[in-house]
């Protein structure tokens, strides 16, 4: 019997991994994001590598699940507590919702990135 993997030791294993000190996760804004995602778009039968969404460890245990509203709330949580005086719920909302849209429209699935693996 197949044991499964968690979600992160997969990204791991696929070799997606990052470190940068300056960067953030591009879906939550906490600094030392983990992992990157290559994201592309179709050219012919393949794809063209566009840019890179960078994410902490929790962004990508969502992401690895396809948890895409669990991915929105928690970055929305996030962006209201650092910006929830400045900025109206709504409006962050919006913002995430159309940004996070973004990368699963250009982002190769699961099954792709750890096929590598």
């Amino acid at each position: 019997m197949r044991t499964q993997k968690a979600p992160l030791e997969e990204v791991r294993n696929a070799g997606y991994l990052f470190s940068n000190d300056n960067a953030i996760c591009n879906f939550c804004g906490r600094p030392d994001p983990l992992v990157r995602y290559f994201v592309g778009e179709a050219v012919g039968n393949k794809r063209r590598t566009i840019g890179q969404w960078l994410a902490c460890g929790d962004c990508t245990n969502l992401i690895t699940r396809n948890d895409r509203h669990g991915l929105l709330i928690a970055a929305v949580a996030r962006l209201q507590k650092t910006h929830g005086e400045q900025i109206d719920s709504a409006v962050i909302n919006a913002i995430v919702a159309d940004l996070h849209a973004s990368f699963w429209d250009s982002w190769p699935q699961r099954e792709d990135v750890t096929a590598n693996s």
